[in-house]
């Protein structure tokens, strides 16, 4: 019996034994919890001053709530303390506020005035709203997009020359005049273009990094007119004039980088300059021909034009042509803010830099040579290049006043 007494009475007093150290082990693990949203929510604020609105926003989700529901905060998160947890809802309602999702910032902002209830709703509540107007500008940090444009392309030649040599013979001349402009080849469309991708980086709310890359093609060309005479008895004189069309299409790989700078910050539409340079890797090069003789004779002062003919030809010279184009450019745009895409027009103008034309092969093409008397001249070509574009904001930047 005295046995079965001592247990009973161990039994009793056991829960007098332990309830120390359980109230011990609450409090330790309460204060644990306490501490680690207390560092969380000094963290939220340091991302918030440094202008990280998307990160704030993230390491809420992934702390506080369960599945990101706004509506449905984490157990853990729920037994922390108030002044803890209205730290937390403060600043990332700022952050939504100032990424402009008011209807997410509101929720937040209703838990946070229940536990400040000390507060005068209006005054608090005003105060948080104006930080996106006075603290931040916020503008798209990372944008991806597509662009589509066409481009004018126009040679410029450095150095000439020429199958022919002039000659002073009483009998023989021949010689060779060269036109370079934009209409040329009767009429062909010499507009060239290109279509691709973009990426924008904002560096602060008015200067951005602009890289385009896109597959593009280039169109120019020129018109050559040769002039041979003879006289191969007295009062009489052969003459042949001909005119060559040369039309050129360079395909390749164009990857302009530009600095944007906005104007009009506030506003939906932006205008912006542009400055920068470009590369193109050449893949492939194209020459067409179209010529046409125009033969006379003349006697005694007479003239006379006689039948003469037209021919065509169509000759790959990527092997003519320098592999790499590069130069600089500056150039105007606008740009046009809808929800989270951007719309934007621009117009260009390039600035060549080095010879299109490899100078040892300038002679390898025969059929060009010796078949269409036609060799290049050193030239530097020049663009104008007007684009249109779309991209979408995949991040935003609050950048400070």
């Amino acid at each position: 019996m005295l046995r079965i007494a001592i247990f009973l009475l161990s039994v009793l007093l056991l829960p007098f034994f332990y309830a120390p150290s359980h109230a011990q082990e609450g409090d330790s693990r309460r204060a644990q919890l306490n501490n680690k949203y207390k560092q969380i929510a000094v963290g939220l604020e340091k991302l918030y001053q440094n202008g990280e609105l998307e990160e704030v926003i993230n390491v809420f989700k992934q702390s506080c709530l369960e599945n990101n529901q706004v509506s449905k905060e984490t157990k853990e998160f729920r037994k922390v303390k108030n002044e803890f947890q209205a730290d937390i809802y403060s600043v990332v309602s700022r952050a939504y506020i100032a990424l402009d999702r008011p209807e997410l910032a509101d929720k937040l902002l209703a838990k946070l005035f229940a536990i400040r209830v000390d507060e005068d709703f209006q005054d608090y509540w005003q105060s948080i709203r104006e930080t996106k107007e006075y603290d931040y500008h916020i503008a798209p940090r990372l944008q991806i997009g597509a662009s589509v444009g066409t481009n004018f392309a126009a040679p410029v030649p450095m150095e000439r020359f020429s199958v022919f040599t002039a000659t002073s013979a009483n009998n023989a001349s021949d010689y060779r005049s060269t036109y370079y402009g934009l209409n040329s080849f009767w009429n062909r469309p010499v507009t060239g273009f290109r279509i691709g991708g973009q990426i924008i980086y904002s560096f602060t709310k008015n200067l951005a990094l602009t890289v385009l890359f896109s597959s593009s093609t280039l169109r120019f060309g020129y018109i050559d007119t040769f002039f041979w005479t003879d006289s191969p008895v007295q009062n009489v004189n052969l003459s042949i004039r001909t005119e060559r069309n040369s039309f050129h299409s360079i395909t390749g790989i164009d990857i302009p980088a530009m600095v944007r700078y906005h104007f009009l910050t506030k506003h939906s539409l932006k205008p912006y300059l542009l400055a920068g340079g470009f590369y193109t890797k050449k893949t492939l090069a194209n020459k067409e021909l179209a010529i046409r003789e125009f033969p006379s004779v003349e006697v005694n002062g007479t003239r006379q034009d006689l039948l003469g003919n037209a021919s065509n030809a169509s000759i790959d010279i990527t092997d003519l042509i320098a592999p790499n184009h590069y130069g600089i450019m500056v150039g105007a745009g606008l740009n046009y803010a809808y929800q989270y895409f951007r719309f934007s027009f621009s117009a260009t103008y390039r600035y060549g830099l080095n010879n299109i034309v490899i100078p040892a092969n300038r002679y390898d093409n025969q059929e060009l040579v010796f078949g269409y008397h036609d060799i290049f001249d050193d030239i530097r070509l020049d663009q104008l290049n007007l684009q249109i574009g779309v991209s979408y904001v995949l991040s935003h930047k609050a950048f400070r006043k």
